[in-house]
């Protein structure tokens, strides 16, 4: 498992956990109910290990992102706040125990305090996953021209001079894969641009490899993939993809939803396949070229 997948897996708890934690403390001191104060200690100490691991993985995995083009504003942005909330969750942690120890959690001020601690962390921790989101959607970044992968436009002093050609007749566009493959994308867009991206070129941070494009379903598996197997036709993925995809399902495709979204995929490898895609078809392409 790398660190951008187990990031992503865990970061979920301590969102939770340390929001929870902060709503039984505020009930402890607003009713006087002593349990809620205990479930709020238990809540937080899990969540701040749960932060821990997540700041950990995302420390780990920062350095792929910006090897992919991520913002470094981004994700500089999301560290200090995933720093920020891991200090402010040790303090709340250490001060609860301390006060614990001592047996003034009863007493208005000590409880207020920790009350107050605990939903400054849960403000943090909230404000921290919205940065993570940043990455993944740039269109809610607070910070100016943040944006997951930058699309270079190209510039016009960059753009080869061509040579006025006598005008022919325009040929006949094929048609796009999207409508001649149509169940395949649809299958595509439910069920895998979650992991791989809405066009099949990976998601910074998910860990999933682009699927689409001349770098994708390469013989080899990529150093930081999870597969061990080889592509060597296209049998190879349709195998695959059936045993081991969605990830939240492996296997969970029908033998039919399988078929048309590995026709897609191989479609846009430039592959000659039906959108039924049969194993004798797809036996007979080698992705070896």
């Amino acid at each position: 498992m790398n660190a951008s997948y187990l990031h992503h897996v865990v970061i979920h708890f301590p969102i939770a956990l340390l929001t929870v934690a902060a709503g039984a403390f505020v009930v402890a001191l607003l009713h006087g109910w002593p349990g809620w104060r205990h479930v709020g200690g238990v809540l937080l100490a899990l969540g701040t290990v749960a932060a821990l691991v997540a700041v950990i993985a995302g420390l780990m995995a920062q350095d792929r992102l910006l090897a992919l083009g991520v913002s470094e504003e981004a994700v500089n942005a999301h560290r200090n706040m995933g720093l920020i909330t891991l200090g402010l969750s040790l303090v709340t942690l250490a001060t609860w125990i301390a006060l614990a120890t001592k047996r003034r959690l009863h007493a208005l001020g000590p409880a207020a305090g920790v009350a107050v601690l605990a939903v400054v962390t849960a403000g943090s921790v909230t404000v921290t996953g919205h940065f993570g989101g940043t990455l993944l959607h740039p269109e809610i970044s607070p910070l100016p021209g943040v944006g997951a992968i930058a699309e270079a436009e190209p510039r016009p002093e960059d753009e080869p001079e061509v040579d006025e050609a006598p005008s022919e007749p325009e040929p006949i566009e094929p048609e796009p894969i999207e409508e001649e493959f149509a169940r395949g994308a649809e299958v595509f867009d439910e069920e895998c641009a979650a992991c791989h991206g809405p066009d099949g070129q990976g998601v910074p941070g998910v860990g999933g490899p682009p699927v689409m494009g001349t770098d994708a379903l390469q013989v080899d598996p990529p150093p930081d993939a999870d597969r061990e197997r080889r592509f060597e036709t296209g049998k190879d993925v349709l195998d695959y993809v059936g045993e081991t995809m969605p990830l939240d399902d492996p296997g969970g495709l029908a033998e039919e939803e399988n078929r048309q979204v590995v026709a897609y995929l191989l479609a846009d490898r430039g592959f000659d396949v039906s959108e039924e895609l049969t194993d004798e078809e797809a036996e007979a392409i080698s992705l070896d070229r």
